[in-house]
């Protein structure tokens, strides 16, 4: 790991703990020691129903290069994901075209398209969510729904530039060669990656159901929050709760910070807060319910590589 990136996991981490400190501590702990543990297997239901919904998403558009089996698959995607929450922006993406390279013997120059599609439909997905988060902001009044419609609208044409980009590859060309120019994107953009992406055509229908798998894996990824908060005894909206989740998720991407780490807690937060949950409470149910997502999810992405790494070593 460069410096550099050294030093944006030192930020994430430094954010996460700044807001830990500003939360008040004492309360916080107050509040995560009221999560019940009876919840657990609950949770892990629900996280194994978000790792399978993402394979097979993932599975939709990568069968129309190569078909390979999704419980082979699951190791693959979760080693995958291992490096793309390590690296900013989810720059280590591009990684699980090299896996299944090795695993699979799938071109990386085909293996990329998957990737590339499946992150669009990732994009769009917390978009639809986010906008409706944003909208919401609408009903409310004052500069807050300024600001939400204002958010909308960006969401609405960054949403239109990327179908744009995916349908027309004149368009396509000049939107990614300004990616091209950006930290952590210009290795994922190459020339011959965008030949490749325009090359291989993908079904509509692949497409558009791995739309939906998308959005059921981010609701299923919501409801762990809405699980959490449930256990300490506070009623929350679950709808609210998967489409604040989805915009932080947004604010997060957007930091450029690993897994979003920092400036997605702090933004979903600030977004319970104006629900009448107290800083403490909020802090508490969305630290506790990130550390054990990130945590189980890097177990197993390091389990995954060292059984990949272990069988292209008997090949």
């Amino acid at each position: 790991m460069s410096r550099r990136k050294e030093h944006l996991v030192l930020l994430g981490f430094a954010t996460l703990v700044l807001i830990f400190i500003l939360s008040g501590p004492a309360e916080v702990l107050e509040n995560a020691g009221r999560i019940r543990l009876d919840v657990i297997p609950s949770l892990l239901l629900l996280f194994s129903a978000s790792v399978f919904m993402r394979t097979l998403k993932w599975k939709m558009v990568l069968d129309e290069t190569k078909n390979v089996p999704l419980t082979e698959l699951v190791p693959v995607n979760l080693s995958g994901v291992l490096f793309r929450d390590t690296l900013p922006a989810k720059a280590g993406e591009p990684l699980k075209a090299l896996l299944l390279k090795d695993v699979f013997g799938v071109p990386a120059s085909k293996g990329i398209v998957s990737v590339m599609w499946d992150r669009v439909m990732d994009f769009l997905g917390v978009s639809t969510f986010g906008l409706m988060f944003l909208l919401g902001l609408g009903g409310v009044g004052g500069s807050l729904a300024f600001t939400g419609l204002l958010g909308a609208a960006a969401v609405v044409l960054g949403c239109a530039l990327v179908v744009t980009a995916l349908t027309r590859r004149a368009v396509g060309e000049k939107i990614f060669k300004q990616f091209m120019k950006m930290p952590f994107f210009y290795k994922l953009f190459t020339k011959s990656r965008l030949d490749s992406f325009y090359s291989v055509r993908v079904s509509l229908r692949n497409v558009l159901i791995n739309y939906l798998l998308t959005l059921l894996a981010i609701y299923i990824e919501g409801l762990l929050f809405f699980l959490v908060f449930g256990s300490m005894g506070i009623e929350v909206d679950p709808f609210y709760v998967v489409s604040a989740f989805s915009f932080s998720v947004l604010c997060g991407f957007v930091s450029f910070l690993p897994a979003g780490l920092g400036s997605l807690e702090a933004v979903f937060i600030f977004s319970l807060m104006s629900r009448g949950l107290t800083q403490s409470q909020a802090a508490a149910g969305v630290i506790a319910t990130r550390s054990f997502g990130l945590l189980l999810m890097y177990a197993l992405g390091i389990v995954s590589h060292v059984l990949i790494v272990k069988r292209g070593m008997k090949r």
